[in-house]
């Protein structure tokens, strides 16, 4: 399994996003139930959050 870093973006009041890392998990799969979780407690009217699982790509020596 390759392992995920979690990144919480937010989109500013201006449109922009900030992305900002959170956690290293060890598979996708426990990335995004994390990510699914953690979307159920954000409060109303907060600041617009979403979540993005990118997995760890690994590469061979001397590729």
């Amino acid at each position: 399994m390759d392992a995920t870093t979690l990144y919480m973006v937010i989109t500013l009041s201006d449109g922009t996003t900030r992305r900002a890392r959170e956690q290293v998990f060890p598979s996708v799969a426990a990335c995004e139930a994390f990510a699914a979780e953690a979307a159920k407690r954000i409060p109303e009217g907060a600041t617009i959050v979403s979540a993005e699982c990118h997995r760890h790509y690994r590469i061979a020596p001397g590729r």
